[in-house]
């Protein structure tokens, strides 16, 4: 039993990306530190967030930094109909020089049935 996720490229642009992320738990396993945005395979050094709109049913999803010497947890979400809104100046890594520029996901308390969807809004940096 596991959590069966997906990530799907909305939009990869010469400058903007969207990336939704959905994922279903049909057992008691979490998701711990799984990169789900691999900045590299978008030919970035990083990604700035312009807005995160976000659904968690039963438990919770933890978005991390990827970066040096430990990550860096920026957003929690729990809850249905949460959109967080950054506008131009974005969310950004506060440690792009030691950070890989990848964006990672962990569940906490997922039991069966728990789901989420989000959706990221990003800026690719060069």
């Amino acid at each position: 039993m596991t959590i069966s996720a997906t990530t799907r490229v909305v939009h990869d642009g010469e400058r903007n990306l969207i990336i939704q992320l959905i994922g279903k738990a049909d057992g008691l396993d979490q998701e711990t530190g799984v990169v789900k945005v691999d900045a590299s395979e978008f030919n970035c050094r990083t990604v700035k967030i312009l807005s995160v709109t976000s659904s968690v049913v039963g438990g919770k999803v933890i978005l991390t930094w990827d970066s040096m010497p430990s990550p860096e947890n920026f957003l929690y979400l729990e809850g249905s109909g949460d959109e967080f809104c950054y506008g131009d100046r974005g969310l950004t890594n506060d440690a792009p020089d030691l950070a890989s520029g990848d964006i990672l996901l962990s569940t906490e308390g997922f039991e069966p049935g728990s789901s989420y969807s989000i959706l990221l809004k990003m800026v690719k940096k060069i």
